[in-house]
């Protein structure tokens, strides 16, 4: 029996300003969850994080609102004789998208990356019980002049 097709990996975003670039809400570039699975099947793997370029003349501020993150999607549990759990997505940057829960003995899914690669389903139990899909790998950011007041406001961390 097939398996439940993987999630789609996060978008691209570019920004570019001409003097200062000030952001006070959310870029989110995430990974998709993984699905549900069906019937004895191994889980959906989780979506990869996208890409994140922001470049500015002169700076990038970051408000104290400000969010940017581009995660990898939870994968989805396995399945016995029920279906299985999906995947969670990020809901910020420090949210790494949990994995499904599987129900009985089939394996639960894979964490997203946080920051970076995802980690693996757990194996299903002898007999008619799937694995869990992996997390998606984190994604990646590039920042050109360095923001100011990043803390824990990106992830996973810039590059310059």
């Amino acid at each position: 029996m097939a398996g439940t097709p993987g999630a789609a990996s996060g978008g691209a975003v570019y920004l570019i300003a001409g003097t200062t670039m000030q952001l006070d809400g959310a870029i989110n570039a995430s990974g998709a969850a993984g699905g549900s699975a069906p019937l004895i099947t191994g889980g959906p793997g989780g979506g990869s994080g996208g890409m994140i370029l922001l470049a500015a003349k002169t700076s990038i501020v970051l408000g104290a609102n400000a969010t940017v993150f581009a995660l990898g999607g939870g994968g989805g549990s396995g399945a016995s004789s029920g279906g299985g759990m999906a995947g969670q997505e990020s809901q910020g940057p420090a949210d790494d998208g949990a994995g499904g829960l599987a129900p009985g003995s089939a394996g639960d899914g894979g964490a997203g990356g946080f920051p970076f690669p995802g980690r693996p389903g757990e194996p299903g139990d002898a007999g008619s019980n799937g694995g869990g899909g992996g997390g998606g790998a984190a994604g990646f950011i590039v920042a050109t002049p360095s923001p100011t007041q990043i803390s824990q406001q990106m992830n996973p961390p810039y590059t310059p």
